[in-house]
């Protein structure tokens, strides 16, 4: 009795912690697929060093299907050729990887005074959010963190473990392309993963 009593509390425990969480992805830099500008491989990192370029694109193909879907990354800023630099994101549940704007996709874009939200559409860049940060300088370190849930459609941005802002979207978009993109900018993105669960 005592043997069936700890196998059902067993598992009960792997049923939650297996529905709470349905993936966590480290992401290493070399599964992303280099579309535009110049990316190399250091250390750990995937880096855009193409600051002529305001549009890199290094992307990666990756169910976004969970309730909640958690994005984390750090971007190292390096040179800017752009006034509004030194300036990087990435681009999420987008649906097309090729496309300038990653076909309909959020992205999550830090620039030297604002992170800025856009919902695209394959044609623009929606802008839905601008939330003010601190001063981004060449060779500024942060981590993000970007959670939303695919039902509500809320979604919440955090910068070095700070809440930044949210956004609700009333029709949520679903993808499942993810894209680092810098503006001008050569960016160092270490530390990608990609959660989904409760």
């Amino acid at each position: 009795m005592k043997i069936n009593k700890l196998f059902l509390g067993l598992t009960l425990l792997v049923m939650l912690v297996s529905s709470s969480v349905a993936f966590a992805a480290t992401i290493s830099p070399g599964q992303w697929i280099v579309y535009s500008g110049d990316w190399r491989i250091e250390d750990g990192s995937i880096i855009s060093e193409s600051p002529s370029n305001t549009n890199t694109n290094a992307y990666m193909e990756l169910a976004q299907i969970g309730p909640i879907m958690t994005y984390e990354w750090t971007i190292k800023f390096g040179e800017t050729s752009v006034a509004f630099g030194p300036a990087a994101g990435m681009h999420f549940l987008g649906n097309d990887a090729t496309n300038s704007f990653r076909g309909v996709s959020y992205c999550v874009f830090q620039d030297r005074t604002f992170i800025r939200l856009y919902r695209t559409t394959g044609s623009a860049l929606g802008k839905v959010g601008d939330f003010p940060t601190p001063e981004v300088s060449v060779g500024d370190v942060h981590s993000y963190k970007v959670t939303f849930d695919t039902n509500t459609g809320v979604l919440t941005i955090y910068r070095d473990g700070e809440l930044i802002g949210s956004w609700t979207d009333s029709d949520p978009l679903t993808g499942n392309i993810v894209s680092l993109r810098a503006g001008g900018t050569v960016a160092e993105f270490s530390d990608v993963r990609i959660t989904s669960g409760l």
